[in-house]
């Protein structure tokens, strides 16, 4: 209004530092407000657009340097899922991707065949009870260095989501499209800040942690994400 702008004015003038009450939140909970969230809220920083373009780069490279240790590995889990539970050993499933493109992630299947395309969710009973170690220290996703390499996939960014999903949230939430602006990863800053989503209103928490992580791209936060993950996986503290 008028007035408040007079007021701020003064504000400024004086000296005071005024932070609008969106960009206080979300530095205080480190994710945006999804319902005020427009695509004019991302400017990038020239750093941003750096990293960017280097990102990939740095993906393939790693790809690259673990394929040494994670070729035989994987030989050991397929055989491990053969031996334990017989059946297919990869779960395969088309998901939305980069600029709302669509692809075929592959894990290594955990639960049972008759699973279904629900989401996963804490303490799933649909998983096999001798795999689940496999969920715990991420093995299962090792097959997505395939998709990484293929540049469908990057290692960090929003999870990927199945395309009914996908497809039902951008129905619920107008911004659910803006996640689709940079690669989908193996891990992001939703998994480590707030875990699974079976509801509504967790899946908009998690929108509200990924569009962050759109907003925030740098260097500086992949790096963050890196050491939650690990944090996570090997000391079994925090955000499951």
């Amino acid at each position: 209004t008028p007035e408040w702008s007079a007021f701020l004015t003064r504000l400024y003038m004086l000296g005071v530092k005024v932070t609008p009450w969106i960009r206080f939140l979300e530095t205080r909970l480190d994710r945006v407000d999804v319902e005020s969230f427009d695509l004019l809220h991302l400017a990038y920083t020239p750093s941003q657009i750096y990293y960017s373009k280097l990102k990939r780069a740095i993906d393939v490279a790693a790809v690259i340097l673990l394929a040494p240790l994670a070729a035989p590995l994987c030989l050991l889990v397929a055989a491990y899922v053969r031996a334990v539970d017989g059946g297919p050993v990869f779960f395969r499933q088309r998901r939305c991707g980069f600029g709302d493109s669509t692809f075929e992630m592959v894990k290594f299947r955990t639960m049972v065949v008759e699973a279904g395309d629900a989401p996963a969710r804490e303490n799933d009973d649909r998983v096999v009870p001798a795999l689940r170690f496999l969920r715990q220290f991420r093995l299962d996703e090792l097959p997505q260095l395939l998709n990484i390499l293929r540049g469908e996939m990057s290692w960090i960014g929003p999870r990927p989501v199945a395309l009914p999903i996908a497809r039902t949230l951008e129905g619920m939430f107008p911004q659910y499209s803006y996640r689709h602006l940079v690669r989908p990863g193996l891990t992001g800053w939703a998994q480590v800040s707030h875990g699974y989503a079976s509801t509504t209103q967790e899946e908009a928490e998690k929108l509200a942690y990924d569009l962050y992580y759109v907003k925030q791209l740098s260097f500086d936060i992949d790096l963050l994400i890196l050491m939650k993950t690990v944090q996570i996986i090997l000391l079994r503290t925090g955000v499951r």
